[in-house]
């Protein structure tokens, strides 16, 4: 009776320690860190999506043009909001190839790369989503021996970059001292400010012209305390100060002139690129409905070679506006120098007199920022620039 209690009780010992360490096995891996992330997507058309902590879109911007083109195409027509904001990371994927597929970018039969890359630690996030990319295939009958998805990770600096771009208030070295979680929070609030904007002209114009306010905004802090200001000093400030001003107007305008009148050198390239784009997108549409014949693929390259000349004939246009662009800024940069000499001198007298001047300085920028929106979208160029369409997407 005790050997057999004995053999029961060490089979027991030997049983509970496997099946703990069965457990253990059976265990779900560490579940990937509930952050925002990025998500950029691309065919031709190449699009960032900004996905929250529970990986879904908040803002949704284009790459290129042509990701301003799938963009518009996704607006709704009752708000005007994109359908991909809400949307969970593979359903975005799922609507982005939808979209593309519609309007003539992913045709059956010819050979296409989609690249799919995701920020922080996300590789189960990744694999969700390329698979829905290959079920969307499948589903659609598309080859995938022609169409491939390729994934990878998207890098801390390749945030940093686009950050810079859109947030020109800060420093290389303050944006390289952020975590990746605060500069995806900085691209997604601009994201969030420019997601109206279709072109990647009028964001450009965005981004540069409130740098400029906000410095304004800044120094014109010092015009509240005259009364502790040299009257020669302050002539100087002042005289400054209208020459930084009037370098402004000038940006505002060169703006216009080069790339958001409707009439300009750049818009008029543009609307005819687009409109060849569009020819060609649609012909594959039509023509790859049952397989490309020879006929088919001579005509598609007549179409293919009209476009890309357009968009070369495009590209320099673009070239040569941002050369106006920049002489305006080189003017610009000099005012905006010749006023930091003065400000610099009227700042340190005022810290020590005004209390809590840091503060009333910082928060002039602040304001800016939350206003600028405001200021931009009311201004009678934005105004102009918008009424005007420019992909067809009735």
């Amino acid at each position: 009776m005790k050997k057999k209690f004995l053999s029961f009780v060490l089979a027991i010992c030997m049983i509970i320690p496997c099946a703990f360490a069965l457990a253990a096995c059976q265990q779900e891996e560490p579940a990937e860190e509930a952050t925002a992330k990025v998500m950029n997507v691309g065919l031709n058309p190449k699009i960032e999506f900004v996905l929250d902590k529970d990986d879904k879109v908040v803002s949704v911007n284009a790459l290129n043009e042509d990701g301003n083109h799938i963009i518009s195409v996704s607006l709704d027509a009752d708000t005007e909001v994109s359908k991909f904001e809400g949307l969970t990371a593979e359903e975005a994927v799922e609507l982005f190839l939808e979209l593309t597929e519609e309007n003539g970018y992913l045709i059956t039969g010819n050979e296409e790369k989609i690249s799919i890359a995701i920020s922080g630690d996300a590789q189960k996030l990744l694999e969700k989503v390329t698979n829905k990319a290959n079920q969307f295939l499948n589903e659609k009958g598309i080859d995938l021996e022609f169409v491939k998805v390729v994934e990878k990770a998207l890098q801390k600096t390749d945030i940093l970059n686009e950050v810079k771009q859109c947030v020109k208030e800060y420093s290389q070295q303050e944006l390289e001292g952020m975590t990746e979680e605060e500069l995806i929070e900085l691209l997604k609030g601009s994201r969030q400010e420019t997601k109206n904007f279709l072109t990647q002209e009028l964001k450009d114009a965005y981004y540069n012209l409130r740098l400029e306010k906000i410095n304004i905004a800044e120094l014109e802090t010092l015009y509240r305390y005259p009364q502790f200001i040299p009257s020669d000093l302050r002539s100087l400030f002042e005289t400054a100060m209208e020459n930084l001003n009037d370098a402004v107007a000038a940006l505002e305008e060169a703006y216009n002139n080069a790339f958001l009148d409707t009439e300009s050198a750049y818009n008029q390239a543009k609307q005819l690129y687009i409109e060849a784009k569009e020819n060609l997108l649609a012909e594959r549409l039509a023509l790859g409905v049952d397989g490309f014949s020879e006929e088919d693929l001579a005509k598609l390259a007549v179409l293919e070679e009209t476009a890309t000349n357009l968009e070369t004939a495009l590209a320099n246009e673009k070239a040569e506006a941002e050369g106006m662009i920049e002489t305006v800024k080189a003017t610009l940069d000099i005012a905006f120098n010749e006023a930091i000499k003065y400000v610099n001198i009227i700042k340190t007298s005022l810290e020590s007199l005004v209390p809590g001047f840091d503060a009333i300085y910082e928060n002039a920028k602040q304001n800016m920022k939350k206003g600028f929106k405001d200021y931009f979208e009311g201004h009678e160029y934005f105004k102009n620039f918008v009424d005007h369409g420019h992909w067809n997407v009735a």
